[in-house]
């Protein structure tokens, strides 16, 4: 007979056919959803006080660097390819140089 005090639930999220969930314990995040779920509470937060910016900043720097790692490219690599997407749209921030005289 089955103890009744042991109780081993499968998982329903998806995970493979022997895991087992123990309790009401979550699977873990990834830390790019982590940092994604943190960055919308720092923007909610960032209405009411500017004083989140910096934590704001932080962290969209930190899921960029995690999205640059996940894509298996380095930061200088990926810095090239956004240049580059930046030279093609013509939306870029850096100040051209002219042989023109000034304008009068």
């Amino acid at each position: 007979m089955r103890d009744p005090r042991c109780h081993i639930q499968a998982s329903s999220s998806g995970a493979s056919k022997g895991s087992r969930q123990f309790g009401a314990r979550a699977a873990p995040k990834s830390d790019l959803e982590r940092l994604h779920a943190a960055i919308e509470v720092v923007a909610e937060l960032m209405i009411d006080d500017p004083g989140y910016t910096l934590i704001f900043e932080r962290l969209e720097h930190e899921i960029k660097i995690e999205t640059t790692a996940l894509s298996g490219q380095t930061a200088a690599q990926a810095r090239a390819r956004a240049l580059l997407r930046q030279r093609d749209t013509g939306t870029s921030n850096a100040l051209s140089i002219s042989s023109d005289p000034p304008s009068p």
